[in-house]
């Protein structure tokens, strides 16, 4: 074999291996082999809110985050951290993530919750925005103010986080037995 035609064999076998080791997954952790471009073109694409579907299964939120009474309704989604999600004295890792639930409750476990939060921090007022996947209900509330925010008040989460989900909030909706539970890794 000729030292030229060794080289060809080399190079189409090098360019075979690094197509072969561009792989992907989609969002139903199916691989997908993909070439560089395509691939950092769906990387683009799916950042935002509708990177993943909420989830609905509570047992599942357990791994994640302690529920102190039976939820009436769950959703919940788990998304990478970006920067504006966080204050100015701490910057996102590159395997920094996001826990948002929409909790719930019974009224009288809501209001029990709402009483231990306080023993931690007492609550202040906010606003929030609504995200499309949230339960209708908040999403309609939201459609009501002028600036498509719902009010509530937040509170300490101490009692729903479990690691590696450690800082966040805990808002109750006013006027309802929802709570938006914000956890991050970091």
């Amino acid at each position: 074999m000729k030292a030229s035609s060794i080289r060809l064999l080399c190079v189409f076998l090098l360019s075979a291996s690094f197509f072969a080791a561009c792989k992907t997954y989609d969002s139903d952790e199916n691989l997908v082999r993909q070439t560089p471009e395509k691939n950092q073109n769906a990387m683009i694409e799916n950042i935002g809110e509708n990177q993943s579907p909420a989830k609905d299964d509570p047992e599942e939120l357990q791994k994640y985050i302690k529920i102190p009474f039976e939820t009436e309704e769950a959703l919940w989604k788990i998304e990478p951290v970006v920067k504006n999600q966080t204050d100015d004295r701490t910057a996102p890792g590159p395997t920094d993530t996001k826990l948002i639930a929409v909790l719930k409750f019974k009224s009288a476990d809501a209001q029990k919750i709402v009483e231990q939060a306080e023993k931690y921090k007492p609550a202040t007022e906010t606003s929030m925005n609504v995200e499309s996947w949230f339960p209708p209900e908040l999403v309609a509330k939201s459609q009501e103010s002028a600036d498509e925010t719902i009010k509530g008040s937040v509170y300490s989460p101490q009692d729903f986080v479990q690691a590696p989900y450690l800082n966040g909030s805990l808002t109750r909706i006013a006027g309802t037995d929802y709570f938006v539970l914000e956890l991050f890794t970091m």
